[in-house]
């Protein structure tokens, strides 16, 4: 007879991504005024001849991103996790400036596209019709 065990103990990838939250956060109240202010219009010298900041950001913002990602989905996260960490990522891009407001906004509707049916169906306690 096979005997299922809930795992108990500390979840080290949650530990990790409370971390980072935090991190992010942290680094952001200082980094709005320092040299990371500095690094879009470097790389938008150095890849796109100074014609374009805006897809200098870009650039920069889906990089980071997916590096943050690729990260959490190695350390076998749940999928709910990686996206919470990729909208914190998102927003802390937006804080420095290196993102716009309309990449937050549109995740934001994403979320709400992918997610409203589930919360809609937990709040309401059971599948809602329709």
């Amino acid at each position: 007879m096979v005997v299922n065990k809930k795992k108990t103990g500390m979840n080290y990838g949650l530990m990790a991504l409370l971390g980072l939250v935090g991190i992010l956060a942290f680094g952001t109240m200082a980094a709005s005024a320092s040299i990371a202010s500095d690094i879009p219009q470097g790389l938008n010298d150095a890849l796109l001849g100074g014609t374009s900041l805006y897809a200098a950001k870009a650039i920069l913002t889906a990089a980071i991103m997916a590096s943050g990602g690729l990260a959490f989905a190695m350390l076998k996260l749940p999928p709910a996790g990686i996206f919470i960490v990729l909208l914190s990522i998102l927003g802390a891009l937006t804080a420095i400036g290196w993102a716009d407001v309309t990449f937050l906004a549109l995740a934001g509707f994403i979320t709400v596209a992918m997610f409203g049916r589930t919360v809609a169906d937990w709040v309401l306690g059971g599948p809602s019709g329709g």
